[in-house]
């Protein structure tokens, strides 16, 4: 696509979500494979974001539309040809509407997308949640670490992406990975965790999928890292360990015994909008802070507010937080938010 198409495109998504109040980002990563068109998310919490792609003919499919979905954590995909709209909402049903109508009436569209009915697709969040756990209570030793476990996770979340799984019993593949991930610290041990069990589990994880959807880990990690790490971290803090070394998850607490509290993604969007509102022109050089970054919401939300307002500056980011965890997830979730914003 030239360049003229990618910025007509991209102004396309910059009235619409101007117009609806919407935060709007690049769908893929620059290292992600996708069908041709310009792909968003556009974001107002949950139930109406949604993926929007500008094609020039919709031949993406229902089933590329409800993998993209399902895998953002977006409840409905939006393509938009030169005459035309249609909305996928993860059913078998295309809705289509002429293009023109949609745009004399954003508000209105909008808030079709925003229905009271259920979502269609499963959310996905749970599922690889328990995908972690089940992998953590698998581990060796009396008190296998949570950090490994994550590590592991992500790993077979990566290899659930490839077009064969078990890629993931490659030791070069392996350490690619961890570069991709953001997981190069040393002290992380994962390859001697690698018993045949956890091999079963990891290969195993996209033939458990429901409904026959496929992950996509890009999308994952870019736009549903941050309620995925979130519950992930609570469930690290809930965990305690049985006489014979098998793990068990109690309830999730209400409160953190150990003060962390996580701050919901939307809330962490408006929060990054605010802050860096303060410059009507951004410096040429700056650092975000944050001293209790968790999984690095607030961090990854800033990232993105710089790319929504084409920032070309460096910026250096730093994050602190006592869970060894937390920081595990933090800079995964930085590397995958990176990912997509210009070289």
């Amino acid at each position: 696509m030239s360049d003229s198409g990618d910025q007509l495109n991209n102004s396309v998504i910059s009235q619409w979500a101007d117009q609806l109040g919407l935060a709007s980002s690049a769908l893929f990563g620059r290292q992600d494979s996708q069908t041709d068109g310009a792909h968003f998310a556009l974001l107002d919490g949950r139930r109406a974001s949604f993926a929007c792609s500008i094609v020039e003919s919709a031949d993406i499919t229902a089933s590329e539309s409800r993998d993209w979905q399902w895998s953002a954590d977006l409840a409905h995909h939006v393509l938009v040809t030169s005459n035309e709209v249609r909305i996928r909402s993860g059913d078998s049903t295309t809705r289509r509407f002429d293009r023109a109508s949609v745009e004399r009436q954003l508000e209105e569209f909008h808030a079709y997308l925003d229905y009271s009915g259920p979502l269609s697709l499963p959310d996905i969040i749970p599922f690889l949640v328990d995908e972690f756990l089940q992998l953590w209570s698998i581990m060796p030793g009396d008190h296998p670490k949570g950090l490994d476990a994550l590590a592991i996770f992500l790993l077979a979340l990566q290899a659930a992406g490839e077009a064969d799984e078990s890629v993931i019993e490659d030791t070069r593949w392996r350490q690619k990975q961890r570069s991709v991930l953001g997981l190069e610290d040393a002290s992380l041990d994962l390859l001697d965790h690698l018993t045949p069990a956890i091999m079963d589990r990891a290969v195993g994880l996209r033939a458990r999928t429901p409904l026959g959807l496929k992950i996509v880990p890009g999308l994952v990690l870019r736009h549903a890292a941050g309620r995925l790490f979130q519950e992930a971290h609570a469930y690290l803090e809930a965990a305690q360990f049985g006489l014979w070394g098998d793990s068990q998850v109690k309830t999730v607490p209400t409160f953190s015994p150990t003060g962390a509290y996580f701050t919901p993604v939307p809330i962490a969007r408006l929060v990054a909008e605010s802050a860096l509102r303060i410059w009507s022109d951004l410096p040429p050089k700056f650092s975000i802070a944050d001293f209790a970054c968790g999984s690095a919401v607030f961090l990854c939300e800033a990232l993105r507010v710089l790319e929504r307002r084409g920032y070309r500056g460096t910026v250096r980011l730093i994050g602190r937080d006592i869970s060894p965890e937390a920081v595990t997830m933090a800079k995964v979730a930085i590397a995958a938010t990176k990912s997509a914003l210009p070289m």
